[in-house]
């Protein structure tokens, strides 16, 4: 098949990536950029899920704490693991308590505390969970480029009110390049699927909340979604405004 056009001659590479650059940047585009990244931070993070060794930190004290609790144990001071006594909210072990049921599986049902707490630490547990901290992150993911897609709508509107006129390409691609870098964090995959750490859940429940406020005008939904948060991990308060 020619790549010629209509005059017989061969587009120059400049003259096809200018197309590309311009038609691509409209926004009946839009949806299919962000279901390319999407499926990229799929495959990335599966391959580093395979490849790169998961390293403990705060997995073991999180299953202790929860054992502790769920031993019938309500008093803070008296819930430990070996990082330390339990700082963090019902929510979490409520919700860890659900992760380590997820480790244990059906086999370990009817297990004492201590043979419970044992399996959800092995090392065929983690891989287990390490599956469920991805689809946490890709949550995260869709939910933080639905953020951005937000704005670059925003954009497009105000720009066309002001100028009468649809957005300059070089504007969408730099949003776009954004949105790429967004997926590119070694840190985010670190936290989500090598560490386990709390932080993915309560920043998932976070960025949904602002979805709800600044996407869905949902103030009395996003307030229960950012209150989750809170009960995973408190420092998400520091991300409420105050105002006197």
């Amino acid at each position: 098949m020619s790549v010629a056009d209509s005059s017989g001659s061969i587009p120059h590479p400049l003259s096809l990536f200018n197309k590309f650059y311009h038609e691509f940047s409209r926004p009946r585009y839009d949806i299919a950029f962000v279901l390319l990244l999407l499926c990229s931070e799929a495959i990335l993070t599966s391959f580093i899920v395979h490849k790169i060794p998961y390293t403990e930190i705060d997995w073991v004290a999180y299953m202790q704490e929860v054992t502790t609790y769920q031993e019938g144990e309500r008093n803070y001071i008296n819930i430990r693991g070996d990082t330390g006594p339990l700082v963090y909210p019902a929510g979490f072990l409520y919700l860890y308590g659900w992760l380590k049921s997820l480790a244990i599986g059906n086999q370990g049902e009817n297990s004492s505390s201590t043979e419970k707490l044992v399996r959800s630490i092995s090392s065929e547990a983690i891989p287990r969970i390490q599956w469920v901290f991805v689809a946490f992150y890709l949550l995260n993911c869709t939910v933080v480029l639905g953020l951005y897609q937000s704005v670059l709508r925003r954009v497009r509107h105000k720009w066309h009110l002001q100028h009468d006129q649809s957005t300059p390409a070089l504007v969408v691609w730099y949003w776009r390049v954004a949105m790429g870098i967004t997926c590119l964090s070694k840190r985010i995959h670190s936290i989500f699927v090598l560490r386990l750490f709390n932080d993915a859940p309560a920043m998932v429940l976070l960025y949904i909340s602002m979805y709800l406020f600044a996407c869905c005008d949902s103030w009395s939904l996003g307030c229960l979604v950012f209150s989750l948060a809170v009960s995973i991990k408190m420092n998400v308060l520091l991300f409420a405004k105050v105002t006197v």
